[in-house]
C-alpha cells in the first residue's frame, strides 16, 4: 500500500512539473505570415510599350484560377504531383482578386492609360479591347522555380469575339527557400505575362486605324 502511495505521489509531481513547459509550446505557435503579390516598380514605368497618341480603353477579366489555388494557403510544389499547402504562409486576400488588379495595374502603366477597369466593371463601359485569360498554373518550388501557365485572348468590346488567343508559359527562378523570394517570383511572372499582353495589344491597335 505504501509502495502504491510512493508511486502515486511521484506520478503527480511529474505532471505538476510537466504542465508549465506543455503551456510554454502552447505560447510559442509559429505566427502565421500574410503575402500579396505586387504590380510593375514604378522605375519599371519607362519601359512602355504603348504607341504615342494612343488613348485604350481596356476591359480585363473575368481570371480564372485553378481552385486548388485560390485559396488562403500558398501553394508549393513537390515533384510533378505533390503539392504542398503552407499553413503558416498566407495569402492576404483572394488570390484571384490579387493577380487580376496586379495585372489590371502593370497594363495600365505599361500602356500609359488610366482607362483600365476589372470585371465586373460597374455600368457601360465603351471598350478598345477585353482581356480574358484561364490560368492552369501559378506556383513553385522553394529553392527552385515558379511558373505561370495560361490560355488568354484578346476580345471586342462585346467581350464574345474573340480578336485572337494564346498560350502563355513562364518561368522564374525563386531566389531562396522562402515564401517571400516565391511571392517575389510570381509577381516577375505576372509584370512577363502583362508584357506580353500590352505588346500585343499594341501591336493590334497600331495597325486598326483611330486606334
Amino acid at each position: 500500500m505504501r509502495l502504491i502511495f510512493v508511486r502515486l505521489a511521484g506520478l503527480i509531481i511529474a505532471l505538476s512539473l510537466l504542465g508549465p513547459f506543455g503551456c510554454l509550446g502552447k505560447g510559442t505557435t509559429q505566427p502565421t505570415r500574410f503575402y500579396h503579390l505586387n504590380p510593375l516598380a514604378s522605375s519599371d514605368s519607362m519601359k512602355k510599350v504603348s504607341a504615342p497618341g494612343t488613348d485604350l480603353a481596356i476591359g480585363v477579366g473575368p481570371i480564372q484560377l485553378p481552385e486548388y489555388l485560390d485559396r488562403p494557403q500558398i501553394v508549393t510544389r513537390e515533384g510533378n504531383n505533390e503539392l504542398q499547402l503552407a499553413e503558416f504562409s498566407q495569402w492576404a486576400e483572394s488570390l484571384t482578386k490579387n493577380f487580376s488588379r496586379v495585372f489590371a495595374e502593370n497594363l495600365s502603366i505599361l500602356l500609359d492609360t488610366e482607362r483600365v477597369v476589372i470585371f465586373r466593371w460597374k455600368g457601360t463601359r465603351s471598350l478598345t479591347y477585353w482581356v480574358k485569360m484561364e490560368v492552369s498554373r501559378f506556383d513553385g518550388e522553394l529553392g527552385g522555380n515558379a511558373s505561370l501557365i495560361a490560355r488568354w485572348g484578346i476580345y471586342e468590346e462585346d467581350g464574345i469575339n474573340a480578336i485572337m488567343t494564346k498560350r502563355a508559359s513562364f518561368t522564374e527562378p525563386v531566389n531562396g527557400k522562402d515564401y517571400e523570394s516565391l511571392v517575389a517570383a510570381q509577381s516577375r511572372l505576372i509584370m512577363a505575362f502583362s508584357r506580353e499582353v500590352a505588346e500585343t495589344i499594341r501591336t493590334l491597335s497600331e495597325g486598326v486605324p483611330g486606334r
